[in-house]
């Protein structure tokens, strides 16, 4: 039970820095609420933390783009 909670706790603290990334790329910061009393949900919980990472990882990939485009533009002028 005690592993459990510190799983749910770890859980949750990524989850906030997921956020936190997320808001620094671009996006809204997300509210990530995990109740650690309640790890049934804790897969559920990866599956979001997952798609979040998807989402930021797409931001991430954009914002290197956009960086390589303006680069060159400014080599070009």
């Amino acid at each position: 039970a005690h592993q459990r909670k510190r799983i749910a706790e770890l859980l949750a603290n990524l989850l906030r820095d997921l956020a936190e990334i997320g808001a620094a790329v671009g996006g809204s910061e997300l509210d990530f609420k995990l109740n650690v009393d309640t790890v049934g949900k804790l897969e559920e919980e990866f599956t979001v933390a997952r798609l979040h990472i998807s989402k930021i990882k797409s931001e991430v990939k954009n914002v290197v783009q956009r960086c390589s485009s303006l680069e060159s533009a400014n080599i070009d002028a």
